[in-house]
């Protein structure tokens, strides 16, 4: 997302702009590794430790240019707090996905899940839920992450 007033339409326009981040997550490495592939205008990233609202408020008043982050949570803390930001959906191939993280000692949980959540996908009513509870489809639709 983007202040109203910014030019990020796309994930391409972040080239010389500047962004926001943790050390190690998912988002830093999507614009890393942009960033190798565009290195005659690079984004630059400022590591931060600070949470999401602080960080959209700071992108709002212009202390950087944009801010990678999930849509459920940002368009829900924007709306909460009247923010004038921008969001703008990443369409590549290397956005990131969230995953659901088990202990080593909870197989047992972790196969009844994802039975109980493959169940759910395949009759359509884990879409159904998705589109009610956070506003669209955030599903993936590919075999390659289950």
């Amino acid at each position: 997302m983007s202040p109203n007033n910014a030019k990020v339409n796309q994930f391409n326009d972040i080239g010389g702009l500047t962004t926001q981040d943790d050390t190690g997550t998912s988002t830093a490495k999507l614009v890393s590794d942009w960033n190798s592939k565009h290195k005659d205008n690079p984004s630059t990233i400022d590591y931060s430790g600070e949470d999401v609202s602080k960080r959209l408020f700071d992108l709002e008043n212009g202390e950087f240019d944009y801010l990678i982050f999930d849509k459920i949570s940002v368009e829900t803390i924007i709306k909460q707090k009247s923010l004038d930001l921008h969001v703008t959906e990443i369409k590549t191939k290397d956005n990131p996905n969230n995953y659901i993280i088990f202990a080593d000692d909870q197989e047992e949980l972790q196969k009844s899940f994802n039975e109980a959540l493959e169940k759910l996908q395949e009759s359509g009513k884990l879409e159904k839920l998705s589109k009610t509870y956070l506003g669209g489809d955030y599903l993936t639709h590919d075999n390659t992450h289950r």
